[in-house]
């Protein structure tokens, strides 16, 4: 029940009733921990839902919590991985220092997850995001795109892919794979910003501005 009530509250809402509704969700999850407190799980429910929030430092320790518990648990050095790279693309390029060591990071969490897993899924994920890291680009964009022959309504792996796409140059693949990703979770600004990129590229102007205005 707890996992059904944590996950109800950060999968389902608007932007604007993520804050408290995640604040519900890490509730339900810390409910769960005191009753199971050795449960990596309920720690990666909390990190969802405060990243969802846009606590990313919260989410990030709820990361640490798991894996402090389950230093094999490969989930949650696949979730810490997704906040990371989200962090590393958004650190300006002048900020070298800050982009190395989340990087140093992000390669290291990703190493965990090839050796603490033998779910192909996750290891086709984490191969991607990590060569996105890395900024190889085509290699994330395949990685990905295998990824999502298997997992065809994973909104998070269509924006990755689409953003490779987009650091590739191509713009018309780009704007079909943000567009999947936005139609699977329309509260993902990130990828409205990246899809406004694609569509200024495109000279599709009043599209991007739509996009922009988000």
């Amino acid at each position: 029940i707890w996992h059904s009530r944590g996950q109800l509250g950060v999968t389902k809402y608007t932007p604007e009733e993520m804050r408290d509704l995640a604040n519900r969700a890490e509730s339900e999850y810390r409910k769960a921990l005191g009753e199971c407190p050795d449960l990596p799980e309920a720690w990666v429910g909390i990190a969802r839902g405060l990243a969802m929030a846009g606590q990313i430092q919260g989410a990030m320790d709820a990361c640490q919590g798991a894996i402090t518990i389950a230093p094999t648990y490969a989930t949650a050095y696949l979730e810490r991985a997704r906040i990371g790279i989200d962090i590393v693309e958004s650190t300006r390029e002048a900020d070298c220092a800050s982009k190395h060591r989340l990087n140093a990071l992000l390669s290291r969490d990703l190493n965990r997850v090839e050796e603490c897993t033998g779910d192909s899924l996750e290891r086709l994920y984490g191969r991607g995001l990590l060569a996105f890291g890395h900024g190889q680009f085509e290699v994330a964009a395949s990685q990905l795109g295998e990824y999502l022959q298997i997992a065809p309504n994973d909104a998070r792996a269509h924006y990755w892919r689409g953003h490779s796409l987009y650091h590739l140059q191509r713009f018309a693949e780009a704007e079909i794979a943000l567009t999947r990703a936005i139609e699977g979770d329309t509260r993902m600004l990130a990828a409205f910003g990246c899809r406004g990129n694609v569509r200024s590229s495109l000279m599709n102007l009043d599209g991007a501005l739509a996009d922009y205005g988000r």
